[in-house]
């Protein structure tokens, strides 16, 4: 159930303007779920951090959608006057 949440704040994370910054708090959870994984030998000690993991991510991801990234101001090119 995490996940489709985390997949749909994705998207509209994407959608917002953050392009490929959206997909990063879900690839860092992933990340952790899999090095946790081989780390633990029981089931019963991946599930706290995966959970906490899961969580901030999430709510990482509630901020994404809730802020548009701020433009970047392009410097003017002064004008060249040929004569």
């Amino acid at each position: 159930m995490l996940l489709i949440v985390q997949i749909l704040l994705t998207v509209q994370a994407w959608l917002n303007g953050w392009r490929a910054w959206a997909l990063l708090p879900v690839v860092i959870d992933l990340m952790v779920g899999f090095l946790v994984g081989c780390v633990v030998n029981d089931v019963s000690q991946a599930i706290v951090p995966c959970l906490l993991s899961g969580l901030l991510s999430t709510g990482a991801l509630i901020v994404l959608v809730n802020r548009s990234p701020q433009p970047v101001p392009v410097p003017a090119k002064p004008e060249v006057m040929a004569f």
